[in-house]
């Protein structure tokens, strides 16, 4: 979905055994819905206007996160790495 028009991260919620996703360089700002993906890995939300990350916060599966290039700040960061250790979190700010 990397470049695409996608704003809403909703239908993506259905996705239950969703391992992967790329929403880089879309329009997603709200990713509540992405909460209820319990066995997704690997998360690139590069260059989207995301700015709160805690619906991530229980995501245990989650060995890849990639925040660069969006609103979410370095305090939220590293709040975020405090709650999901095993989980490689690239920030930009």
């Amino acid at each position: 979905m990397e470049g695409t028009e996608v704003a809403d991260t909703e239908p993506l919620s259905r996705l239950e055994e969703l391992e992967a996703l790329d929403l880089e360089a879309t329009y997603v700002s709200n990713i509540s819905p992405l909460a209820q993906l319990d066995s997704l890995r690997g998360l690139n939300l590069a260059g989207t206007n995301v700015s709160d990350v805690a619906p991530l916060a229980e995501l245990d599966s989650l060995e890849e996160l990639s925040l660069v290039d969006t609103q979410v700040t370095k305090r939220e960061c590293k709040q975020l790495r405090t709650k999901l250790p095993e989980t490689k979190i690239l920030c930009s700010r």
